[in-house]
């Protein structure tokens, strides 16, 4: 995620937060080329959507943060850029912690999207409309803009969007996961194209952009793909074959004998408890990790007699622990 051009942003709840270069000059950009963008009321609305635009991007991506760390997964940090974020996570073990992860950033925008639709209906006893990709004086409807469109954009059934990755895990339980990936390429490219087309259309650069960028999007990973594929491929071409493709059969280990019913259900059953356990360990030791940074921030700015007794007890039992992690065994 680090590179030359994204800089630290910030830390919310132990995930690191990156931003990108160009995503200040694609504010300094769109102000600038807003007629009338000098005009105080003028800049005021546009800094104000960028605010809203930023600001729910982050808890976009938050959410699929903090899904990804209730599932036991490994979140290495969240980058916010020209056109969204990117949440960087460990690889889902399942189908349904992929669709959970994978929806829980499009599930923040629709929460926010009511919220606010709600209170400006209750405020200005209208509804907020359709929404639009453009700022308002009042901050209710902007938020409503903003997360509406963000909500319906990301559950378009195409990479890249969220929509996509929705649709591939569900496919992929049936047809594979190359099959499902192959046809979320088709959605998207067609989704690019309709949005590039109609950008240029109504004149709309924020939307001849995104269309572009997703069809690039889509050209990229079906090489990504294409070259897995020929990786894959080429694993074949040390094997000798002289002797035929049966050979392979002959050299191969025999399977083992089929399992019962009850002995594959007993099994699956207690792989799932390992990996439940294993979660609830890896949230147990995130959380602990959180709650002793916050400790040692508070024992450096009031010191260690601000803490409780409870608060002072779990602090010595960690100390004691990194204490016993520490240790070299020693000889007999």
């Amino acid at each position: 995620m680090e590179s030359r051009l994204t800089v630290p942003l910030l830390r919310v709840a132990g995930f690191p937060v990156r931003m990108h270069l160009l995503l200040p000059a694609m504010f300094v950009l769109w102000v600038v080329t807003t007629p009338s963008y000098a005009r105080p009321e003028v800049l005021l609305v546009l800094f104000g959507f960028l605010g809203v635009m930023t600001v729910s991007i982050l808890l976009h991506e938050l959410g699929h943060a903090f899904a990804a760390r209730r599932e036991g997964l490994g979140v290495h940090g969240i980058l916010l850029w020209p056109l969204g974020g990117l949440t960087y996570h460990e690889e889902a073990r399942s189908t349904g912690s992929e669709l959970r992860v994978t929806l829980a950033g499009v599930g923040v925008n629709l929460v926010l999207a009511l919220l606010a639709g709600g209170a400006y209906w209750a405020s200005a006893g209208e509804a907020p409309g359709l929404p639009r990709l453009e700022g308002s004086r009042n901050w209710l409807l902007a938020v409503w803009n903003l997360n509406a469109a963000l909500f319906v954009l990301n559950l378009l059934p195409g990479h890249p969007f969220d929509g996509g990755h929705a649709v591939e895990a569900l496919l992929a339980r049936k047809h594979g996961r190359r099959r499902a990936r192959v046809a979320t390429f088709v959605t998207g490219a067609v989704i690019g194209a309709g949005l590039l087309v109609g950008g240029l259309s109504r004149q709309d650069a924020w939307l001849s952009v995104l269309g572009g960028w997703c069809l690039m999007s889509v050209v990229g990973a079906w090489r990504a793909l294409r070259q897995e594929s020929m990786e894959n491929e080429a694993l074949l071409g040390v094997y000798d074959f002289s002797n035929g493709y049966t050979s392979l059969e002959k050299g191969a280990p025999k399977p083992p004998p089929r399992e019962s019913r009850a002995a594959a259900r007993r099994r699956e059953r207690e792989r799932l408890e390992a990996e439940a356990r294993e979660a609830a360990a890896a949230r147990e030791a995130v959380d602990s990790k959180a709650r002793l940074d916050g400790l040692l921030d508070r024992i450096a700015s009031d010191g260690i007699s601000s803490l409780t007794a409870e608060e002072r007890s779990f602090l010595n039992e960690q100390s004691r622990r990194l204490r016993d992690r520490g240790r070299s065994p020693t000889r007999p």
